[in-house]
């Protein structure tokens, strides 16, 4: 499963019972802090959760009202195009579509009703009785062992370089004249043809002297820091992307952090050209996330930042 897995929920599994709040709740933590919902249909999938959600009575109403709406703001409600000629009409038909879609791209789960379920007894569907059994799971894996190769963090960070509103890659030894770096620019240039842009901003530690300690003068030349990524700098603004560059002092530890998941990604973004070369990338809570943005923010007062300056198009 990948760390930020896609699910897929079939409205009519809720009837407007006093169970429905508990379901609705689970499924929002674990939408908010683990994933993303699949709009099927190119949005029809949520116009027919919307008007669905109408005939049912309060609070069922008004809650999947609410999850509707934060799934939307929170840039986790993604379209997928359409595999079937119309619109679903039932509960059935939208299960099939996920299925369809499941084909064409993996969903870690398609959410539905005891009889949905049993009509299309097929993986990935999941019934909420079977969830409330604990007889399925929906949780994402909360650690892989990714290989050092861009294809293999291209497919881990898919969803990521689509959706996110805002990318941060913290690596204190990103730098485009070392050869383990080279493919880095790929990364980023996977979110090219976006509309919105994202924001997209790089973190690195600042320049180390001979003595292995930080060069502070070195590290707040802005000049010598745009000289240092004036390759990355014609290949961004030719790709019409803008990135933010921050230089800070020194910190160890890799991240990729996002709007929509935060991770600890071991060794950093370079690659190997060893084949048998894996990593550890592991999923940080959304608090933890919290954490790192206040720690890489300007006005940190754990890490200082020596300048920013940015690179690519304006």
């Amino acid at each position: 499963m990948k760390l930020l897995p896609e699910y897929v929920l079939l409205h009519e599994s809720f009837n407007g019972s006093s169970s429905d709040e508990g379901w609705i709740a689970y499924l929002r933590r674990a939408f908010f802090s683990e994933g993303l919902v699949r709009d099927l249909h190119n949005g029809a999938w949520a116009r027919a959760f919307r008007d669905y959600s109408k005939t049912l009575a309060h609070p069922t109403r008004g809650l999947l009202r609410e999850l509707l709406e934060a799934l939307h703001k929170e840039h986790r409600l993604v379209r997928f195009a359409p595999c079937s000629a119309a619109a679903p009409k039932d509960a059935v038909g939208w299960c099939r579509e996920a299925l369809a879609s499941h084909r064409k791209s993996a969903l870690a789960a398609i959410i539905a009703s005891s009889s949905v379920a049993e009509e299309c007894s097929e993986n990935p569907v999941v019934s909420l009785v079977k969830l409330r059994k604990k007889e399925s799971e929906i949780e994402p894996a909360q650690s892989l062992e990714v290989r050092q190769e861009t294809d293999e963090y291209l497919r881990q960070l898919d969803d990521v370089l689509r959706h996110a509103g805002r990318i941060c890659f913290m690596d204190p030894y990103l730098n485009e004249n070392a050869s383990d770096y080279r493919e880095f620019p790929k990364l980023i240039m996977a979110t090219q043809g976006r509309t919105p842009r994202p924001r997209i901003e790089l973190h690195r530690m600042g320049c180390l002297g001979e003595n292995g300690c930080i060069d502070v003068a070195a590290s707040r030349d802005k000049k010598r820091w745009q000289t240092l990524f004036q390759l990355w700098n014609e290949q961004f603004t030719h790709a019409g992307l803008r990135i933010e560059v921050c230089i800070w002092n020194k910190f160890h530890n890799r991240y990729l952090l996002s709007d929509l998941i935060a991770l600890q990604v071991g060794k950093g973004f370079f690659t190997s050209k060893n084949p048998h070369a894996y990593d550890d990338w592991s999923r940080l809570s959304r608090a933890r996330r919290e954490s790192l943005d206040r720690e890489f923010d300007e006005n940190s007062v754990k890490l200082e930042r020596y300048c920013t300056f940015s690179i690519g198009a304006e």
